[in-house]
């Protein structure tokens, strides 16, 4: 079976009381459906804030995690329903992170569009954490 050229987006299923882990749905025959070592980034609605998440992927093969992460928007996707043979929900167990805050205010964001340097302005809205 050749491999879909289109792809679903990959929103992340969240679990406050999840232990540093997230999951994903997709197709098995999707590119990203390979398992191992991988990154995810996040950007905010406003790019305010920035994430990049490293991490291990596997397949999430219990049916009570998938049940409690399906939804009607994650149907809207995979209209054959959760007992669809080509649907791979996978878990990403977290490593580390890096977060950063993407505000510069009025005078950074002038600099940098004038192609001015801007590090020394953006030092100290960086953080690097272990999951």
């Amino acid at each position: 079976m050749p491999t879909r050229i289109w792809l679903a987006p990959m929103t992340a299923q969240l679990d406050k009381h999840a232990d540093s882990a997230i999951w994903f749905f997709t197709y098995r025959d999707n590119r990203f459906a390979t398992m191992g070592p991988a990154t995810a980034t996040f950007a905010s609605k406003d790019h305010e804030l920035f994430a990049r998440f490293h991490g291990v992927l596997s397949e999430e093969t219990s049916r009570e995690r998938l049940d409690k992460e399906w939804s009607n928007s994650v149907e809207a996707w995979f209209p054959k329903g959760k007992d669809d043979p080509n649907l791979l929900m996978m878990r990403m167990d977290l490593g580390d992170a890096s977060i950063w805050s993407g505000e510069m205010g009025a005078i950074t964001t002038a600099k940098m569009m004038l192609g001015m340097d801007i590090t020394d302005d953006t030092k100290g809205g960086q953080a690097e954490t272990a999951l």
